[in-house]
């Protein structure tokens, strides 16, 4: 039992910590790699380590039906809900990113009530989603103000949507798939979503805009460090705590990423950080923070 605890406060920590500078990371990787070839590259390359790990230990099924459950994981959450965020950040700034991101926890508080009709929805969870929404309508009216192009704000909202994708595969994951001890599955969805991310990026021609001489040191770096600590260490880490902890628990590091975000977008890459863009994350974190208290007093 001492040992699961600590298993599961270093997987926290995990998900805290490096999510918080994948989003840091995405913005200099697809610098000089197209955004699905990268993040295709990314999962495809951390799901075959780990499925190659599995099975040196003798800890993987080679059944066609072990597939299903993580094809659908795997599309809604890494496709959907990591592939768009990454494209959307052609536009939008990465601490700015973090910030609409953390809108994740709203979503899985309503989309529970629907899968659990005993997921009732409090007064004060439903304060937290009043104020929530308020936040994030704060920073479309400030990025408004500031003559964005249409461009950015349509990205905005595919970010908004692809945190629903996001949400929608973490509950599947949570309350449909029955293996919680493995780590096959996880290994499962990395290659599925990579797939077809490579799939949508030849779709999309993106190979005609990839030239491997061109790519930067710091786009390999930063590409090597989402394979390894945004995929392998991170995601892992939040698949496996899904299985050990309630949801809504396990999305507040979306209180963290954003921090963390907004602080290496400033001091690194010089993104510009508005009054409001500060009021709004302080309001979205505070309303997170509301429905997670909700929660725990369940």
């Amino acid at each position: 039992m001492k040992n699961e605890k600590i298993k599961i406060i270093l997987a926290f920590l995990a998900i805290y910590i490096f999510w918080g500078s994948t989003y840091l990371a995405n913005k200099y990787a697809i610098e000089f790699i197209p955004p699905f070839i990268m993040t295709g590259f990314r999962f495809i390359i951390a799901g075959s380590l780990l499925l190659s790990f599995l099975t040196l230990k003798n800890n993987f099924s080679h059944s066609i039906k072990t597939w299903k459950k993580p094809f659908i994981v795997g599309f809604l959450m890494l496709f959907l809900g990591n592939g768009f965020i990454v494209l959307a950040q052609k536009k939008v700034p990465s601490g700015l990113t973090a910030v609409l991101i953390s809108i994740t926890p709203l979503y899985m508080s309503i989309l529970s009530r629907f899968i659990n009709k005993n997921n009732k929805l409090k007064l004060l969870e439903i304060a937290g989603i009043i104020l929530g929404m308020f936040g994030v309508m704060l920073l479309f009216y400030d990025n408004t103000n500031q003559n964005i192009s249409d461009d950015s704000l349509f990205s905005m909202i595919i970010i908004l949507a692809s945190a629903f994708a996001w949400a929608s595969g973490a509950l599947y994951s949570k309350y449909k798939s029955t293996d919680n001890n493995s780590f096959m599955p996880i290994a499962q969805q990395m290659i599925c979503g990579g797939l077809l991310l490579l799939l949508l990026a030849t779709i999309k021609n993106e190979w005609s805009e990839f030239d491997i001489h061109n790519i930067s040191n710091e786009s390999i770096l930063s590409l090597l460090y989402l394979i390894v600590f945004g995929s392998l260490v991170g995601y892992s880490s939040y698949i496996w705590l899904l299985k050990k902890c309630n949801p809504s628990l396990v999305s507040t590091n979306t209180f963290i990423n954003p921090v963390i975000a907004l602080i290496l977008g400033s001091v690194i890459a010089r993104e510009p950080l508005s009054f409001y863009i500060i009021i709004a994350s302080f309001i979205i974190i505070s309303s997170l923070i509301i429905i997670t208290v909700s929660h725990l007093k369940r």
